[in-house]
């Protein structure tokens, strides 16, 4: 009748456990640990980009940070704390191994800085760059400054951009040692994957990222641009690396959340945390009548060594199997002997029957705003059965202290209504899902090939919900998408992802690859709702098919965007829009009974923005 995952290592570990174990002892009796993606570490770097020197500088000091200041100290840690950690091996490595590449004559180099840094890398001066006050306009607003220094014919080596966390990298410009000199040529850029372009208008700074040249001083105009790796911003981030979290963990359980794994009929999965060394660790539950049932959760460590107040935790997990379809159950927390407060859950109906569930865009920025607009929407609509949310939950997805503020508000509604989320970009660091995939128990049902829970089918009553992961390339996920949604008789379907296929500013956010991939099976399969997040405004097209507007949504679905939480963007028209508006957080109650679904989005003082109807 019940069933625990087991639930092995929590968290795939990326940084290595060994820059901790002499200074971080686990506590006695914990779990195995597991090693979360913390924020930004250098090892998570791109594969063959991050220098190894600087990745060995980078830990050492974090490791000599850990052994010789005091927690309360880390995360207000300043340059000359840090450097004065390293030892002369790491500051040659932060000081000149960043980059490298060779001219083949004397030269000028421009190191052009991004806005983002509070200082200037430490090294600019003592190399002796002197910063002077020309200009070069990225990515709409962003002024990098340029600092200069001649060098001689050869390899010149560069040191890291910035000890900070989330600065873009600079980029690099050459142009002669003296005026009307011949340009020299560049060339041997190490690491490989940078690029080599002319500095002009409307070409790229970074190899690996879409900001372009806007605006350009003369002077600086023709000259050789050496394009730089945007996904390098945090490869030496020691000041902001520890960081503190408002809502460390204690001996009761706190985050607790409601998903799905299996059939959302007859299973359901209880996830929470607690302090490493709590006994908090069973779960008892029943239907109301009879002896409860007190089963153990599968738990497991996550260690986070970037929260310098709470490095340690322990999440708890339950997948409840066998239940009754259409119950509610009572829950409670407890060690076995002692239990915490009384939760309840509700499983789905064993058939068709009239339901209502809630989606929303993306919360990540304002967490507290969002925490009041969802609370608000469980208090208005307590009939709402589970929440879906398109993607970014959070800003910073492989930071615990972003999620601990998501959890924190999201507290007496998700412990009661299930949470089905899919992954935006803001979850993604690297490639990885660790803290996202690890803090969630979801269905296994995806595509062979992509890791698991990432991508996943449920039905609920009469309803297909399909999971898309807009982060990942169409193509692996068409033929399970394909075979899912074709072998499913559901009369209403509905797939969820991140990146919306119809942009409020086409041309400019849309997403022609996902389109060509994926728009044809919703068309074929008789999708009804696209529910997607990513642009920060609300839009809801017209019935679309083949890339044009239809009659119905018999004809073809209905794609929508919203936002929930507080960063907004701007808008465009365009021929799909039936309904769009700007600067307001909203959530969506979507009611389905039988062959009637009524769709209404509210703002978070209850008043109507858009509604509409369905008929089958």
């Amino acid at each position: 009748m019940t069933v625990q995952r087991a639930l092995g290592t929590l968290i795939p570990g990326v940084l290595a456990t060994a820059l901790l174990a002499a200074c971080q002892q686990a506590p006695e009796g914990a779990q195995a640990p597991a090693t979360a993606a913390a924020a930004q570490p250098a090892t998570t770097a791109v594969e063959d980009v991050a220098s190894g020197e600087i990745t060995a500088a980078v830990d050492a000091i974090r490791s000599r940070m850990l052994e010789r200041m005091p927690a309360a100290e880390l995360a207000d840690a300043t340059s000359a704390d840090v450097l004065a950690l390293a030892d002369e091996a790491g500051l040659q490595a932060l000081s000149t191994g960043f980059l490298r590449f060779s001219v083949d004559v004397p030269a000028t180099v421009y190191v052009m800085l991004s806005p983002d840094s509070r200082e200037a890398p430490f090294w600019l001066a003592e190399q002796g760059f002197e910063r002077t006050g020309l200009v070069a306009t990225v990515d709409g607003d962003d002024q990098f400054r340029a600092w200069k220094k001649p060098v001689g014919a050869g390899e010149v080596g560069l040191g890291v951009h910035s000890l900070e966390s989330g600065v873009k990298p600079y980029f690099v410009l050459v142009g002669p040692a003296a005026e009307g000199g011949a340009q020299p040529v560049v060339s041997a850029p190490a690491p490989e994957r940078m690029g080599l372009a002319t500095a002009t208008i409307g070409v790229r700074v970074f190899a690996d990222d879409t900001d372009i040249l806007d605006a350009i001083d003369p002077a600086l105009q023709g000259l050789a641009l050496l394009q730089t790796l945007e996904k390098r911003e945090n490869e030496a981030a020691l000041l902001g690396w520890f960081r503190n979290t408002p809502y460390p963990g204690g001996a009761a359980a706190d985050q607790v959340v409601l998903t799905w794994a299996g059939d959302p009929a007859t299973t359901q999965s209880i996830q929470w945390r607690t302090a490493t060394g709590s006994g908090n660790a069973h779960l008892r539950y029943s239907a109301g009548e009879g002896t409860p049932v007190v089963v153990e959760a599968a738990s497991a460590e996550l260690h986070t060594p970037d929260i310098a107040n709470d490095p340690r935790t322990l999440r708890h997990t339950v997948a409840l199997e066998g239940l009754r379809p259409g119950t509610t159950y009572r829950y409670a927390i407890g060690d076995g002997a002692a239990w915490g407060e009384e939760r309840s859950f509700t499983t789905a109906p064993a058939q068709a029957e009239p339901f209502t569930f809630i989606y929303m865009g993306d919360a990540q920025n304002g967490l507290d705003t969002w925490g009041t607009l969802v609370r608000k929407a469980y208090a208005r609509h307590p009939q709402a059965a589970f929440y879906v949310m398109a993607g970014d939950l959070v800003n910073w997805g492989e930071r615990r202290d972003d999620w601990d503020l998501l959890f924190q508000n999201a507290a007496g509604v998700y412990d009661h209504r299930p949470l089905v989320p899919a992954i935006g970009n803001h979850e993604v660091d690297m490639g990885h899902v660790d803290l996202y995939v690890g803090q969630f128990d979801l269905p296994r049902n995806g595509p062979a090939a992509i890791e698991p829970e990432r991508v996943y089918s449920m039905e609920y009553a009469d309803t297909l919900f399909v999971v898309l992961d807009s982060n990942l390339e169409p193509g692996p996920q068409v033929e399970w998408l394909d075979r899912t949604l074709g072998a499913s008789d559901a009369t209403w379907k509905f797939v969820v992802y991140h990146h919306p296929l119809y942009s409020t500013k086409p041309g400019d956010r849309g997403q022609p690859e996902l389109k060509a991939a994926w728009a044809p099976l919703f068309e074929k399969h008789g999708v009804d709702l696209v529910l997607q997040g990513d642009d920060h405004a609300y839009l809801r097209t017209f019935p679309m098919k083949g890339d044009e507007v239809v009659g119905s949504p018999a004809e073809g679905p209905v794609y929508i965007h919203a936002v929930a939480g507080t960063k907004m963007y701007e808008q465009s028209d365009a021929p799909h829009i039936a309904k769009r508006f700007t600067d307001i957080s909203t959530y969506q109650v979507i009611d389905i009974d039988g062959g009637r679904l009524q769709y209404t989005a509210y703002d978070v003082d209850g008043r109507v923005m858009d509604d509409f109807s369905i008929e089958k």
